[in-house]
């Protein structure tokens, strides 16, 4: 089973990068990869991170039981002062919420 997250502030892959290389991880390329999406891993655990045209991510996943993963999430929220949701929280489709609101006024 695969759990979506995203953090409550915009970062792009070279911030994400340089925090999660503090604890090891590190891009891992994979034939899956492109220029909107790319792999994270421990070398154990892996998550996947999707990228918008700018460099933005705007969403990461955690598949299978790779629940470790969840762990690269919580350093960069605690390293940067920020906030990390998943799916399962409150609020986290909101801001998709609003997006789609705006778009259709």
């Amino acid at each position: 089973m695969s759990t979506n997250y995203r953090f409550d502030k915009e970062l792009n892959k070279n911030e994400l990068l340089k925090s999660l290389k503090k604890i090891g991880v590190v891009e891992h390329k994979t034939e899956q990869s492109s220029d909107n999406s790319f792999c994270i891993s421990d070398g154990e655990n892996y998550m996947w991170c999707y990228n918008n045209e700018d460099g933005v991510i705007y969403g990461y996943c955690r598949y299978g039981g790779n629940y470790d993963a969840e762990e690269f999430l919580a350093h960069v929220a605690n390293d940067l002062q920020i906030e990390y949701l998943s799916e399962h929280d409150d609020g986290f489709w909101e801001d998709e919420d609003e997006d789609e609101y705006e778009e259709e006024e």
